[in-house]
């Protein structure tokens, strides 16, 4: 049997994906800290080595965009991989893409703040850490 080339495309641009939102969640919370030690009267050595907060704010939306792309791709590659979309790991993977979709929607029509956007895109990808593994366990142990 020969290796499916749209199932590879689909795997290797979902853990891309993934790791693009993880890095948005970095981002977000190099964002967070950036904004403290602005807020703060004395700020920590830490604040002169982070990059500027509006470069935070534009490497989180970015980011974000990567992931939500490459995830859209990764599921026309699995459709055309003729992958079955029944499990509860597809329907996982396509709330949270709609999650991320809500938020790139709302940023962009400027109804959240970059401080939203970091908490969202941290709470967001700390709620896949949580699910997928989980999901994946049950898959296989049921």
């Amino acid at each position: 049997m020969h290796p499916n080339p749209w199932v590879e495309a689909h795997a290797a641009l979902s853990l891309i994906a993934f790791g693009a939102w993880g890095l948005s969640c970095v981002a977000g919370i190099m964002f967070l800290v950036q904004e403290r030690q602005l807020k703060s009267q004395h700020p920590s050595p830490i604040f002169h080595h982070l990059p500027p907060i509006s470069l935070l704010a534009e490497v989180t939306v970015r980011l974000l965009w990567v992931g939500f792309i490459l995830l859209t791709i990764s599921f026309i590659a699995g459709f055309l991989a003729n992958l079955v979309i029944s499990g509860m790991k597809f329907w996982s993977s396509l709330a949270l893409w709609g999650l991320y979709f809500i938020i790139l929607l709302m940023h962009r029509g400027r109804l959240i703040s970059d401080h939203r956007l970091a908490m969202f895109s941290m709470g967001v990808f700390l709620l896949a850490l949580l699910i997928l593994p989980c999901l994946h366990y049950f898959s296989i142990h049921l």
